[in-house]
């Protein structure tokens, strides 16, 4: 009895506790062509920025310290030492 509760716990935990990029993310939909449009603008603006995560790759708006998807800190290129 135990030996089954034990199982279905895990079964149940298991996928809220895995990491990694083999996680289904969602489909996307836009309502027209300007919408996509628009969000390509984003994302090639947070990657000029330095600032897409590269846990999840979600775009984040330039001067972001940490990711609004997944939480992860953004390593940018002015944060490491010895870098100007």
């Amino acid at each position: 009895m135990i030996g089954i509760a034990a199982v279905a716990v895990a079964a149940v935990l298991y996928p809220t506790l895995r990491t990694g990029r083999n996680t289904p993310r969602p489909a996307i939909h836009f309502a027209d062509d300007d919408a996509l449009d628009a969000a390509v603008a984003l994302y090639r603006a947070a990657l000029r920025a330095g600032t897409v995560c590269a846990r999840c790759r979600f775009a984040n708006p330039d001067g972001s310290r940490y990711c609004a998807d997944c939480g992860r800190r953004i390593a940018r290129p002015e944060d490491e030492p010895g870098v100007s």
